[in-house]
């Protein structure tokens, strides 16, 4: 059966392969080139063959960091001096265009001796395929990953700085309200005593002003109720001259069975006191 095959002409496979193939000489003279290498190398077989591999492709002079050349000569050289083959890692090598300006281009490059009948190297087969279009894609594709990143942080730190900032606002509008509240209250003890004054003023008697100071100046003292008692010359009690206990006679200084005390030094001298247990 093998005799009805057809003789393949591998020169024409070779030229015909998709994949980008060059053969070299072990010194690295450029001896043949695939129609998939020229075409990703922007060259032809006039311009190339029979020259050193490295005046073809030089480095990029405006890239001080390319390394691409010196890479790829010690895979080439490790490849024709082990007579094994050399895969290498992703490699930027830029190519110079027709019109002189250098290309970006990144390969997966790997070199494969071969070998006579005797097991010495003639040839150095070269294939490296082009992989800018999925490096770039793949670098997009971080660059993208790193900003969504970059917003979820900051969106983290903006939601952080918005709660300690309502926590700030919530803090300080409680201290708002409590201040509020004391010049309410304030408020409201300056107009009790000043409602006391107004009323003081219409007194005629030691007893009347005795029972407006304790009708009227409960609030001017934020108290609750409020009585005035009178100290007796020549006696020891109190007389109660007004609030809910008006009349009741007490002894000075001591306390009573309630929660209300009295005490003055001198006679006919008010003294007014909200709830208290001291004397």
């Amino acid at each position: 059966m093998t005799g009805d095959l057809p003789e393949p002409d591998y020169r024409r496979v070779f030229d015909a392969a998709p994949t980008p193939f060059l053969l070299l000489t072990p010194d690295l003279t450029i001896v043949h080139a695939n129609q998939a290498r020229l075409e990703a190398t922007a060259t032809t077989l006039e311009g190339t063959v029979g020259r050193n591999l490295f005046d073809v492709f030089p480095m990029n002079p405006d890239d001080p960091a390319a390394d691409g050349l010196v890479n790829l000569k010690a895979s080439l050289e490790r490849a024709r001096d082990t007579r094994q083959p050399h895969t290498m890692a992703i490699q930027k090598y830029d190519i110079a265009m027709p019109d002189g300006r250098f290309e970006e281009r990144f390969w997966s490059p790997r070199n494969v001796p071969i070998l006579d009948e005797d097991g010495e190297v003639v040839l150095i087969l070269h294939r490296s395929d082009d992989i800018t279009e999925y490096i770039r894609d793949r670098d997009d594709a971080r660059d993208e990953a790193a900003r969504g990143q970059e917003w979820r942080d900051r969106a983290a730190r903006v939601e952080g700085d918005l709660y300690a900032r309502t926590r700030q606002l919530e803090q300080a509008n409680a201290r708002l309200e409590a201040l509020t509240e004391r010049e309410q209250r304030t408020a409201r003890s300056l107009a009790g005593l000043a409602r006391t004054v107004s009323a003081l003023a219409a007194a005629e008697t030691r007893a009347d002003l005795f029972r407006l100071l304790a009708d009227h100046g409960g609030p001017g003292l934020s108290a609750d109720l409020l009585a005035a008692a009178v100290v007796h010359p020549g006696s020891a009690g109190l007389s109660i001259v007004g609030g809910p206990r008006s009349g009741r006679r007490l002894r000075a200084g001591c306390p009573t069975s309630s929660s209300w005390a009295w005490g003055s030094r001198w006679p006919t001298t008010p003294a007014c006191a909200r709830r208290s247990t001291r004397c």
